[in-house]
């Protein structure tokens, strides 16, 4: 989920102007104010399916076109129903939890006052005037260090929520509680997917601190150095010496929650060829918004509230299911999203104070200002941008085929290849659309405990898993694999009640 990278490149777009090159530096000799400017852009679109991925096929690199031996493997192909086994989950739970997520959630929630007071900001604008007046080394060691002292939380922010200014890193947590029943060739499915993610975009400012070298040692601190100190805090602090709003970081969010019903059912056509339909509705919302600093201790309850759109949608699957029987090997294809689910969209609007240098500034002759030190003047200009960017929330038709060879009763192997059509922009390439993964199931205890090991290959990365069956009644379910919503990996997990 990247999708807020394009809010901030739109906003420095306005900002940017371009000068010839002169044989001095750059001053400053007056700043303007223009009237506010409003934009409003054309929509991104997102492709999300409404399908969600088992636990079970996670671990094994998400092959599951053909094989079938997660829960609900109708979502998957509905052509599998016609394996003909009754199943019933009376609960059922998923969730991801990516630690680097949870780390910066903790982290942000923890330091909202250092947000709202800027202190590590005026903790070096003290330590850089401290030192230039200091007069002995002690002096100028205990300026240094409150200069660390005050860079420290920006440094922390960096390492605790990653990605860069302009590159993000995305955050986000995800939900899925279901009810699943397969009688014979029918299946029932009743589900609840909840995705919420976030950007934290910092601006210039901070990273224009993090990007000065002070030296470890008081006498290597030059004139240089506070200089550019200087120059990175003045910004950021106003007429007061109070943190400005509007360098201060912010995070910028999009969660969708899709309530979806499913119907599914199979037929054998012959004993080798099987073939099956379902007929999903969907209830789909869809929330984009804007997060200010004062909120970050509340941003999960953030992230899951004013779901400003909504649509409910009918769409169907197709699947067929072919079985070569003399080696066991069984192939699969399986249309998702046949009719596709109206597109729901959620804006979000976003107001910036852009600062940006207009023009030289010029004497009377119209000719540029050069001061005695040879640095030209300039004019700078500022003005509110006012920016509101559409989001599209689209399904995408899907064409995915997969095979699976049994090596032994316990042991098989599954192969798929997904999005054939190209129609789910998350894959950059073919590579990330093959997927192979492998899963060995033992029964220890006298069948009172089944314990399945999985591994496989998803959108190019390794993926893991680990189950557990006990009782044959309770399953335990888990795997650390890419997370496409967050861009990271994740660790996934899944308990189950039914038999």
């Amino acid at each position: 989920m990247k999708p807020f990278v394009a809010l901030i490149l739109i906003c420095l777009s306005f900002l940017s102007t371009s000068f010839a090159q002169t044989s001095g530096g750059y001053y400053i000799s007056r700043t303007e104010i223009a009237s506010d400017l409003f934009v409003k852009t054309d929509p991104f679109a997102i492709p999300i399916t409404v399908n969600h991925d088992d636990v079970k096929a996670i671990g094994m690199g998400k092959s599951q076109i053909a094989n079938g031996q997660s829960f609900n493997a109708m979502l998957y192909n509905p052509a599998l129903l016609a394996r003909g086994r009754n199943e019933f989950a009376v609960v059922s739970a998923q969730m991801s939890l990516p630690p680097g997520s949870y780390k910066a959630i903790d982290f942000l929630a923890d330091h909202v006052s250092e947000f709202k007071s800027g202190t590590f900001v005026k903790l070096i604008k003290e330590g850089v005037r401290e030192f230039k007046n200091a007069m002995t080394a002690d002096g100028k060691l205990a300026a240094m260090r409150k200069i660390q002292s005050g860079l420290r939380f920006p440094t922390e922010l960096q390492n605790a929520v990653g990605g860069t200014w302009d590159d993000p890193k995305t955050h986000g947590l995800s939900a899925i509680p279901a009810l699943q029943a397969k009688i014979g060739n029918f299946g029932i499915s009743l589900y609840g997917n909840a995705q919420s993610g976030f950007e934290l975009y910092s601006g210039v400012a901070l990273p224009g601190l993090l990007a000065i070298n002070i030296p470890e040692s008081a006498q290597d601190i030059g004139v240089e150095t506070l200089l550019q100190l200087v120059a990175a805090v003045d910004p950021i602090l106003d007429a007061n010496g109070e943190i400005r709003e509007d360098v201060l970081p912010e995070a910028y969010a999009m969660s969708y929650v899709d309530i979806v019903g499913v119907v599914g059912y199979a037929v054998d056509v012959n004993p080798d060829l099987s073939v099956g339909a379902n007929i999903k509705v969907a209830n789909r919302r869809f929330s984009t918004k804007r997060i200010a600093p004062d909120q970050f201790d509340n941003i999960l309850k953030e992230l899951r509230r004013d779901f400003t759109s909504s649509v409910t949608g009918v769409s169907l699957d197709l699947g067929g299911l072919y079985k070569f029987t003399r080696i066991g090997t069984e192939v699969g294809i399986s249309l998702q999203n046949v009719i596709p689910i109206q597109i729901v969209t959620s804006s979000i609007k976003a107001k910036f104070l852009a600062t940006n240098i207009r023009d030289y500034d010029r004497n009377g002759n119209g000719d540029p200002i050069v001061n005695q030190d040879g640095d030209t003047a300039l004019v700078a200009e500022e003005r509110n941008l006012n920016l509101e960017v559409p989001f599209e929330l689209k399904t995408p038709f899907l064409v995915n085929v997969g095979a699976r060879q049994p090596i032994t009763r316990a042991w098989d192997v599954g192969l798929d290849v997904v999005d054939i059509a190209g129609q789910d922009d998350k894959y950059e390439n073919a590579l990330e659309r093959v997927r192979l993964g492998t899963e060995y199931r033992l029964d220890a205890i006298q069948d009172q405990l089944g314990v399945a090991f999985r591994i496989g290959v998803a959108d190019a990365r390794p993926t893991y898993g680990l189950g557990f069956n006990i009782f044959k009644a309770i399953q335990l379910d888990a795997a650390y694999a890419y997370d496409n919503f967050i861009g990271d990996n994740s660790i996934f997990v899944q308990a189950r009640v039914g038999w």
